[in-house]
């Protein structure tokens, strides 16, 4: 990350591996820490694993950070651990100064004003620190049911279905000779790009298939080569976790590369106020929660008026919302 450049507004995130320096076999350290520094900050912000909520875990060594780029400058950071493993990753990226990016985080609706909206909408005091304790669990179920809407939309007659590109994380899986079953990230929603192997390998991407054709060609033959198919199944329902099953049983170290659909860490709060995605689609999420505070307050009204006001503005603000989207990242 020490070459790319970020705008002020963007969420960033920074990921880091650690391994056993003997074997380079992934493991989890003692503890595991994230400082960065912020271009105007006197000292680095410390993130401990297990102790703050801004590093994730999403499998045995593979942690990531988002980091929230408030101001223009050149931001640094560092993974560190204690215990056996990669001692320290380091590594920095630049925030320019550009007129445009003051206005990108300004227009982003923030926590506070997203409260004062629905707040108005539901009846209730204008300021967020006036409301009664029901008051404030209704507005942060409507938010939390904004933000599904907003990054999983049910079908909508008319709009297509489509990943957000701020949704979609690259990742990477290490195949072990004689191993066919591998965990997907913790925050593992669905694939959003084939499987891959390096482009020097001239192996084709797998082609998907289902579980039960994996176990029938496991049945019939004991086959060791580079594999062509993938299944993804769940692994644990009740932690929505995944894994990956491949098939002919990989006959060497292969690394696959991918593209998949998170699910983001936390709701919205006064410590993570924004939503994923750029300010061009602040309008949207803001109407998807209006939608549901109208469904909250009026529900037969609503459904006996084809989703109400609110959720036909939804409907227009997402379609303009995913042809931006395409429109930078295809």
């Amino acid at each position: 990350m020490a070459d790319n450049t970020y705008d002020v507004g963007d969420l960033v995130q920074c990921k880091n591996t650690f391994t056993t320096v003997a074997t380079g076999a992934k493991l989890d350290p003692t503890a595991v820490l994230f400082s960065f520094d912020a271009p105007s900050a006197s000292s680095p912000t410390v993130y401990t694993y297990g102790v703050d909520a801004e590093i994730v875990k999403t499998a045995v060594g593979d942690y990531y950070v988002n980091l929230d780029v408030t101001e223009s400058g050149l931001w640094r950071y560092r993974w560190y651990s204690t215990g056996t493993g990669q001692a320290s990753a380091r590594a920095s990226f630049y925030a320019p100064a550009a007129a445009t990016s003051a206005l990108t985080t300004s227009l982003k609706i923030h926590y506070d004003e997203l409260r004062r909206e629905i707040g108005r909408a539901m009846g209730f005091d204008r300021d967020p620190g006036d409301f009664q304790g029901s008051e404030s669990t209704d507005v942060g179920d409507v938010i939390k049911a904004g933000l599904r809407d907003f990054y999983w939309w049910p079908g909508i007659e008319g709009i297509p279905e489509h990943k957000w590109s701020f949704l979609c994380v690259q990742a990477t899986i290490t195949l072990v000779s004689g191993t066919t079953e591998y965990d997907l990230p913790t925050d593992f929603v669905r694939l959003a790009s084939p499987f891959t192997f390096p482009d020097d390998s001239k192996i084709p991407p797998l082609a998907a298939v289902s579980e039960d054709d994996i176990r029938a060609a496991r049945g019939t033959d004991g086959l060791k080569e580079h594999p062509k198919y993938y299944a993804i199944r769940p692994k644990a329902q009740s932690e929505d976790k995944y894994e990956v099953l491949v098939y002919p049983t990989p006959n060497e170290a292969l690394v696959l590369t991918y593209k998949y659909e998170m699910v983001p860490a936390a709701t919205l709060s006064t410590a993570n106020p924004y939503h994923l995605g750029a300010a061009c689609h602040s309008q949207t999420f803001l109407m998807a929660c209006l939608m549901n505070a109208d469904r909250a307050l009026n529900k037969e009204d609503v459904e006996g008026s084809a989703g109400g006001l609110y959720a036909r503005k939804f409907a227009e603000c997402l379609r303009s919302s995913i042809a931006l989207d395409q429109q930078v990242y295809g």
